[in-house]
């Protein structure tokens, strides 16, 4: 937590994002849902970390989550960046196990889920429209 801190603005910015899914009065109590928030955060934070690598390669930035992790458990910055990739997908196998079978919240973690990756293909910044991907 506290590397991220230390070389990421978004743990500041991306977990209220998953907070926003859960209107006020949405549940009478937030037994439900509550023990996904923290998954949510990751997933939000650790994603948009993925998700902002091919950005920062093309700019030749290398003062972010991934390759710090990276020098720190002496890995390449690919490989750390699929380490992480494969983290935000159990973390999304963790939530679904944790939904079980309430639709409405499945419903809100699908929601959430599409809603960060088109965020990220659709923003220009991240330069990841144009990219192909082999079949």
């Amino acid at each position: 937590m506290v590397l991220r801190v230390l070389c990421t603005g978004s743990l500041r910015i991306c977990p209220p994002y998953a907070h926003f899914n859960f209107m006020k009065n949405w549940r009478s109590a937030p037994d439900s849902y509550l023990q996904l928030l923290p998954y949510l955060e990751f997933y939000i934070v650790a994603a948009n970390d993925s998700l902002s690598f091919y950005k920062e390669q093309l700019a030749g930035e290398t003062k972010n989550y991934i390759h710090i992790r990276a020098t720190t458990d002496q890995m390449t910055p690919v490989d750390m960046l699929r380490r992480v990739a494969d983290e935000v997908l159990a973390c999304g196998e963790r939530v679904e196990l944790l939904i079980g079978d309430d639709a409405q919240l499945m419903g809100i973690w699908r929601s959430f889920e599409h809603g960060v990756l088109e965020f990220h293909v659709k923003t220009q910044r991240y330069q990841l429209a144009g990219l192909t991907f082999g079949s």
